[in-house]
Order: structure tokens, then sequence, then C-alpha cells
């Protein structure tokens, strides 16, 4: 069982893996999402999804230091994580969030969070656009990118690497199996 925790902000970047540790013994992992197209989650100020809300104007900041802030953010999270908790910690997040999409942008991400002591990310295949597309939406508009998870995947086989998006039928699951450690279905 893993414990799947959608951090938002700073301040309680540790608590998630106080809480496994205080209600979930049987847990195996602990997970924490980041870039969630969810109202509930991009409606408070959030350096894990790179802006400030989910309907506001962008930051008065260049994409490198979003991305940059974003990728410390979450490693301070899993470092706070990994402070709380013997678990092992994982990281599901999206290919990109609004334009903050590139290859690059990926991999300083996965690189940055890794070094933090992230075990395993579990990528969703597809961006997320937190300014314009409502959650439903992101669910489905955004194209599907299984080629830049096996990228990453091939650019990084020291880190296990999932891919998450779309995947509804084992036969899909199969032929992403071919290119990366595991699936999330569903």
């Amino acid at each position: 069982r893993i414990v799947q925790a959608c951090t938002c902000e700073d301040s309680c970047t540790g608590a998630p893996a106080g809480r496994v540790c205080d209600v979930g013994r049987e847990a195996s992992g602990e997970n924490t999402a980041t870039g969630v197209p969810r109202t509930s989650v991009t409606s408070t100020p959030s350096s894990f999804s790179g802006r400030s809300g989910s309907n506001s104007r962008r930051p008065a900041h260049s994409s490198s230091a979003v991305a940059s802030t974003r990728s410390r953010a979450v490693a301070r999270a899993v470092e706070a994580m990994r402070g709380a908790t013997r678990l092992p910690v994982t990281v599901k997040h999206r290919i990109g969030i609004d334009d903050l999409d590139s290859y690059g942008h990926l991999t300083r991400f996965v690189s940055t969070v890794a070094a933090a002591g992230c075990e395993t990310f579990i990528v969703h295949a597809r961006k997320a656009w937190l300014q314009g597309l409502s959650p439903k939406e992101n669910r489905d508009v955004p194209p599907l990118d299984y080629g830049r998870v096996a990228r990453l995947k091939r650019a990084r086989p020291d880190l296990p690497v999932a891919v998450n998006g779309g995947i509804a039928a084992l036969d899909q699951a199969r032929a992403r199996l071919a290119e990366v450690d595991g699936v999330m279905m569903g």
C-alpha cells in the first residue's frame, strides 16, 4: 500500500509523512503528487505547481526560475518526508506544466528531486494546463507523450520510472512496460 499526499505548500511538506507514520503503519511507501491540476491544490499559492493560483496571471519571473523553484520545493518535500518516515518516498508528476514542458525541464526536475532522495518517479505522460483547463479537461485534453517518459527512462537507467496516463487495458500496459519499469492504470 502506497499513501499519496498532494502537497501544495512548503509549510506542510513534512505533515504527510508524519500522518503516514501515525495512521498508515501498514503502508509500504509514500508518494507525493506534484503539479496536480485540481482546484483545491492550485487555488492556493504553490511552488509545487509553479503558479500562484489556477486562474491568476503569470508570475513576474522567468519560466526557468519557476521550474527551478518548483524543483527545489519538491526536493524539500522529499527531504522532509524522508526525515519523517523510513518508508520509500516516490513522486508522481506530469511531463510538464503550462509552458514548462520541454524535455530539459523534465530532466532537470527529476535530477533535482532524485538528489533529494526520491526513490521512484511515476510520470503522468501528459502536461498539465493550470492556466485555462479544468481538472477534468486536464485528464483528456493535453496529448499523451509516452515517448518522452521512455526517453527519460533511457537517460536515467539508475532510477525506477513508471508511466501513468491513458492506460486502461492490459495490452496497453504491456506495451509501456517494454520502455519503463512500471505502469499506473486507471
